[in-house]
């Protein structure tokens, strides 16, 4: 009996973890960077929108859509938004807004990041970005900025032009 417990409890962990294409760890890296990074101009009041948008968007492409937001008035708002692909392709909206009272307003900025990210070589990741920033651009005209990896705003990257 003692067997069989220690087995149980050793294939907790494995039975789970989370296997779907959202998991850009789920091959074994521990790392990953952005190819692209995005900073969407909105505030929290646009964020169902944004769900709406990422939905709708992940349905027109054949992506699986995860909506991980919560909300815990007075403390916290948390937007968590994935779209991915088995083909290895995701995107990933995530952002915090944490309620002034409960701490200082450490970021001025009220942007919602973006990343585009390649898990597996030759997804054709580019496309999908295209297509998802073109949408994007449509829906939030002049809202979306583009952010090398220091953080600094920069013009469309070059291999993303149409």
């Amino acid at each position: 009996m003692g067997v069989l417990l220690v087995g149980v409890i050793v294939a907790i962990p494995s039975i789970t973890k989370d296997r779907t294409c959202h998991n850009m760890f789920r091959d074994g890296r521990s790392s990953i960077g952005p190819k692209v990074v995005m900073d969407l101009k909105i505030d929290v009041d646009e964020w169902s929108r944004l769900a709406e948008f990422f939905e709708r968007f992940g349905t027109t492409q054949g992506l699986s859509f995860r909506n991980t937001s919560e909300s815990r008035p007075n403390v916290v708002e948390i937007l968590g938004l994935s779209l991915c692909s088995e083909q290895g392709v995701n995107i990933d909206a995530i952002e915090q807004r944490w309620d002034g009272r409960i701490t200082s307003q450490l970021v001025t900025d009220r942007s919602v990041g973006i990343g585009v990210y390649e898990v597996v070589e030759d997804s054709n990741w580019k496309r999908l970005a295209q297509d998802f920033i073109t949408q994007l651009e449509t829906a939030w005209p002049g809202k979306v900025e583009f952010r090398d990896e220091r953080g600094s705003v920069i013009p469309m990257p070059e291999e993303l032009r149409k």
